[in-house]
């Protein structure tokens, strides 16, 4: 029996670490990096939360950060929902909430022979059921179509301010590539509950995603910094057809 009640309050213990955004893995936050935003702006209102009920009743329900990329698509982190069907419900939460089921839609991991990536896709499959939230979607692109000093945004919902969407801004000749893993790297302040969050640029005036945030830092990067996985031609061919 103790080792019951010990099993319980492990899960629930990890499932309610603080989020300590000002500091993260040793690393003080820099301020003029982040910004609160106001959902105003349209390319905003591209970007959700999603708020995900499991199957089990022992985990917690937890929020994490999607963008649209079609008019009855959604990207996130593929780590956030690890099996597709231990997901009960999703709500997804913009200028209106919306409650899907295991039945509203289709999940789509990024993987392929040839590719593997911390990305999934959640396909609407009764577009009817987004017209209040959806506002317009981001495009995809690559990471080499940016030119060096081309801002970089990396954008979603705080971990310790769940209902604040902020951003976060850098430049492209400060990031650090790794093309072998399709990662690349920031140094941000970024807690372990805002994967999901979409990299993104202004690109010739449209707004395009080239990555998605992944994670907590990496033998491949600096020491402290966290990560995206990067948009490749394979992963683009992936979504292209997913919108078939």
């Amino acid at each position: 029996m103790k080792r019951i009640l010990l099993f319980l309050l492990c899960i629930f213990l990890l499932q309610n670490i603080y989020c300590q955004c000002n500091k993260i893995n040793g690393v003080s936050a820099n301020k003029s990096e982040t910004e609160e935003l106001n959902k105003g702006d349209s390319i905003y209102n591209y970007i959700v939360k999603l708020d995900i009920k499991p199957e089990c009743f022992l985990l917690r329900k937890h929020s994490i950060t999607a963008a649209f990329i079609d008019s009855d698509l959604l990207i996130t982190a593929c780590f956030n929902f690890l099996r597709e069907e231990r997901v009960k419900n999703i709500k997804i939460i913009s200028s209106d909430t919306i409650t899907l089921t295991n039945k509203d839609y289709t999940f789509i991991s990024l993987r392929s022979k040839t590719y593997s990536t911390d990305m999934c896709l959640i396909k609407i499959k009764d577009t009817n059921k987004l017209k209040q939230i959806y506002k317009g979607h981001f495009k995809t692109g690559l990471y080499n179509q940016l030119s060096e000093n081309k801002t970089v945004n990396l954008t979603g919902y705080s971990g310790s301010k769940p209902d604040k969407l902020i951003n976060r801004k850098t430049f492209k000749n400060k990031l650090y590539i790794n093309e072998c893993e399709n990662l690349i790297a920031y140094n941000f302040c970024i807690c372990s509950k805002e994967k999901g969050m979409p990299l993104w640029a202004n690109i010739n005036g449209e707004a395009v995603i080239i990555g998605i945030h992944h994670g907590e830092e990496s033998d491949f990067f600096p020491e402290n910094w966290n990560s995206a996985t990067l948009f490749t031609q394979e992963a683009i061919r992936l979504i292209n057809t997913a919108k078939k």
